[in-house]
């Protein structure tokens, strides 16, 4: 079988700083068989006057909603985070915004259900979350009690979410300190409940040469039970480190790619 997925892009119109994004709809095949070379016809989504609307390759922006039968792509339209749905991947509709003004952010959706979670960075506040729940046969979202903050280190970039498979909650986020390096994650209390945190622990940092800066980092899930995996970038390679829930600890740093890369992402199957 063929699983679809879709790929947001940013396309720089002209001269102007307005991008426009599009999707383009893509059947990527499950296993490691090549991805086909067949690609449908693109759609556009909307116009943005930010200057990276879906900014990071690392956040996840888009969703596939089994329950209504929808993609779901969330961007900065340039004064909030917008979002729109389609049931084709070429006809967009627009739905509303979410009242922050940032490219900064990510989701985390959950399969087969309408829960949806929003991480983003609040600069000197910290990270927030929000959780919504897809409502009115799939046309809306409902964002219930608002965001909290989840931790207040101030000015975090590339935040990212992911839920691991006994329900609890992660984030992870980077704080570029001089020319220090840090990933730092926090946990939710609770399984599927954003209102209490963890205090942050450290993934990596301080980094050891004191030289290298942060592109972009992710985290996700793990089918063993409650595990999670980091994978971040740094200027002299990738690198990646799990967390083992049975012993509530971190192992080893693992170096995946000795290449200096400024993208990354990474998916669990």
């Amino acid at each position: 079988t063929r699983a679809k997925t879709y790929v947001v892009q940013e396309v720089h119109a002209n001269a102007r700083t307005a991008l426009e994004i599009i999707a383009q709809k893509i059947r990527a095949s499950r296993g490691l068989e090549p991805l086909p070379t067949d690609i449908d016809p693109v759609g556009a989504i909307d116009v943005s006057t930010a200057s990276n609307p879906t900014s990071m390759g690392s956040q996840r922006k888009i969703f596939w909603d089994s329950i209504n039968n929808r993609w779901w792509a969330f961007y900065n339209n340039g004064t909030a985070i917008e979002y729109s749905y389609s049931t084709d991947g070429s006809t967009w509709t627009p739905v509303t915004t979410t009242g922050q003004a940032t490219s900064d952010f990510s989701l985390w959706h959950d399969k087969d259900s309408t829960s949806i979670y929003l991480v983003y960075s609040a600069g000197g506040v910290g990270t927030k979350v929000q959780k919504g729940t897809i409502t009115g046969g799939g046309i809306s979202i409902d964002w219930g009690v608002g965001a909290v903050t989840a931790d207040t280190t101030s000015s975090p970039s590339f935040p990212t979410i992911t839920k691991d498979s006994n329900g609890f909650l992660w984030i992870s986020f980077v704080i570029d300190v001089s020319v220090n390096a840090f990933v730092y994650a926090a946990r939710s209390s609770n399984p599927d409940d954003i209102s209490a945190w963890n205090p942050r622990q450290t993934v990596h940092g301080p980094d050891p040469d004191n030289v290298n800066t942060f592109s972009e980092q992710s985290v996700v899930s793990l089918s063993t039970a409650g595990d999670v995996y980091f994978i971040w970038s740094l200027g002299n390679g990738v690198y990646g480190r799990r967390w083992n829930a049975n012993t509530g600890s971190f192992g080893v740093v693992q170096p995946i790619d000795t290449s200096s890369v400024n993208r990354l992402s990474a998916v669990s199957t």
